[in-house]
């Protein structure tokens, strides 16, 4: 171990090293104060067991000179800006279309949610691409079905079958006012109609 029993660390100072089969990870203190190994070097242990233990009561070395260690002050849980809504709230008609995975390939059973294009609860236009799966050979995307709601059901990573739901659109009576796509009006062509003016023969 990079630290001892007995040792004054430093929060997210390095305490210890771990090796897997395949790499060497680092393990870092989550607090400052003085470390307390419970395993030795050498030790195989399993996910999730307790290593060691962190007095964050006990001073810091170096006399009253040195600065204590200041425990992080956690900032005030501050409530999110809420999203302003539509003046008029969008109703749903109580239709309500699936998103399922669709058929990729006769040798394809299973495939992966990559991405989640549109979140929970998002407004979503007809055929506007919603998800993207992977599969051992390609990406695709899966496009909604229906203009409404979307409303997620699974997360990102997870492993699907074909045919599996993983969302469903709810339709709504209208779209909110930011997903109305602000189109430029349509410059008016002046037509010019050109008057002829015929020339009235003078009088002899």
């Amino acid at each position: 171990m990079g630290k001892k029993t007995g040792d004054y660390v430093e929060r997210d100072e390095v305490i210890a090293e771990l090796e897997s089969e395949k790499a060497t990870f680092e393990v870092n203190a989550e607090k400052a104060g003085v470390l307390t190994t419970t395993v030795a070097e050498g030790d195989s242990i399993n996910i999730g067991d307790l290593i060691a233990s962190i007095d964050d009561t006990a001073a810091k070395p170096g006399g009253n000179n040195a600065p204590a260690a200041e425990a992080p002050k956690e900032a005030a849980p501050q409530k999110a800006a809420e999203p302003e809504q539509a003046e008029d709230p969008l109703k749903t008609t109580g239709k309500e279309v699936p998103v399922k995975i669709p058929t990729v390939g006769e040798s394809i059973s299973e495939v992966t949610l990559l991405k989640w294009v549109k979140k929970s609860g998002d407004y979503v236009e007809r055929d506007e691409v919603v998800a993207e799966l992977e599969s051992e050979k390609a990406t695709f995307e899966v496009n909604a079905e229906l203009a409404g709601i979307l409303e997620s059901s699974v997360a990102e990573g997870d492993t699907l079958k074909i045919g599996d739901t993983i969302a469903v659109i709810k339709e709504t009576t209208g779209k909110p006012a930011k997903a109305a796509a602000e189109k430029p009006a349509p410059k008016a062509e002046e037509k010019k109609q050109k008057h002829r003016n015929p020339q009235q023969p003078q009088p002899m």
